[in-house]
């Protein structure tokens, strides 16, 4: 499991920055302070690896721009006051009683720098507390980061684990609205709902072609308009959807070899109705649902701004949902600024469906620490608040009522 992200020389960040991560993670704080930032990182990976040679995973360079991350150039990549040195981007990775660590320093790839080239790379491992690898590669120039099974220089652990940052499901804040079509796409292998939700219908289609069930661990609580103990994918999403807002269904068709259509009942009635004419939160959810049951034990789940669009009520249905995903052994990363999303992560800890160790709660702001990880005890509360993290309802009360 991916443990720590570290940049330095990155954006915002000009000294070394180390983000601790668990099975659960909430990147909370105040706009513009990095939260994004932060997890850039790990989706520049993703991107670069998910569309490498499927047989190789032989990377000389990293694209800045692509369908998770769009950086522009390396020159944006950088510090404003470190224009000359190289930016650094380093996981951490535990496993059992096994620690690992690889770190990248990266450098423009041309005039263009709309790539970056690998300058160094340092591979750490540990076993039992105690070094076993400590490995440097291309300390004179750019070098090849080699992930084959037949590389010698980069240890199992930190290939595999490497390897992995493929298959993350992304979903972003900038999701697609309500849709008349979805165009029906190859199966590209690692099958995803896409950052927009663009490929949402193919994915619940492909669930289906799949025979692909769904766990006891992540069946939708009983909710109106729920199907019972259907397992497949596209019940579970109507279940979820149903539990979330209280009562809704969704179907998928195809009219066309090439096209998709997704409909929604938002009254617990017999009638379906096109995207359009209901409400945008339905759109909105419906990628976050379907991306959360089809993600796999030991895969990555991130999810930006999963409150948009949605009643308080929802928002509380659907962080409880995400810690359920967490509970399966999918890593969850939630970028939100709703409250009601950081209480339903406490409640699944009151309630054991997380372990406090596990949930990772950071606060990003303009004080002296840039990034302050928030404890959460067994019992859910929160011991040290902060001023500025979740406390704009106390500030409204005290002028509302007084002190």
């Amino acid at each position: 499991m991916l443990t720590e992200i570290g940049l330095e020389n990155f954006k915002r960040f000009k000294s070394e920055l180390r983000v601790p991560c668990g099975q659960l993670n909430l990147f909370t704080g105040i706009n513009s302070k990095g939260k994004s930032t932060a997890l850039q990182p790990l989706l520049l990976f993703h991107q670069a690896l998910a569309f490498s040679a499927s047989d190789g995973l032989a990377l000389r360079s990293i694209a800045l721009n692509g369908e998770s991350v769009q950086v522009g150039s390396f020159r944006d990549l950088q510090h404003r006051d470190r224009r000359i040195d190289p930016v650094t981007i380093s996981f951490e990775f535990e496993s059992a009683d096994k620690v690992a660590s690889a770190r990248f320093q990266l450098q423009a790839a041309d005039n263009e720098q709309r790539r970056a080239l690998f300058q160094r790379i340092d591979i750490e491992q540990w076993f039992d507390k105690q070094p076993q690898q400590s490995v440097i590669l291309g300390p004179k120039g750019p070098v090849m980061l080699d992930l084959d099974n037949s590389s010698k220089e980069i240890g199992p652990m930190v290939r595999s684990e490497l390897r992995s940052l493929r298959y993350v499901h992304h979903v972003g804040a900038d999701r697609m609205g309500p849709q008349e079509f979805y165009p029906r796409l190859d199966d590209p292998g690692f099958v995803t709902v896409g950052v927009r939700g663009e490929r949402c219908a193919e994915a619940i289609a492909w669930a289906d072609r799949e025979q692909k069930r769904i766990e006891d661990s992540m069946l939708a609580p009983p909710s109106k308009g729920a199907e019972g103990e259907a397992r497949t994918v596209a019940d579970q999403s109507t279940a979820w959807l149903s539990y979330v807002f209280d009562g809704a269904r969704v179907r998928v068709q195809e009219p066309y070899s090439t096209i998709l259509t997704i409909e929604f009942n938002a009254d617990g009635s017999a009638h379906y109705d096109r995207p359009t004419n209901v409400g945008f939160g339905f759109s909105y959810i419906l990628p976050v649902i379907v991306a959360g049951l089809i993600a796999q034990p030991g895969q990555i789940l991130v999810v930006e701004n999963p409150e948009a669009h949605l009643h308080p009520m929802a928002q509380a249905r659907l962080g409880e949902f995400l810690a359920r995903v967490a509970s399966t052994g999918v890593q969850v990363f939630v970028e939100s600024h709703s409250e009601h999303i950081l209480n339903s992560f406490r409640l699944a800890v009151r309630e054991k469906v997380v372990p406090a160790s596990n949930l990772v709660v950071l606060y990003f702001s303009d004080g002296d620490v840039p990034v302050l990880r928030i404890p959460v005890t067994e019992g859910g509360g929160v011991e040290h608040w902060p001023e500025g993290f979740f406390d704009q309802r106390l500030q409204d009360f005290v002028r509302l009522f007084g002190r």
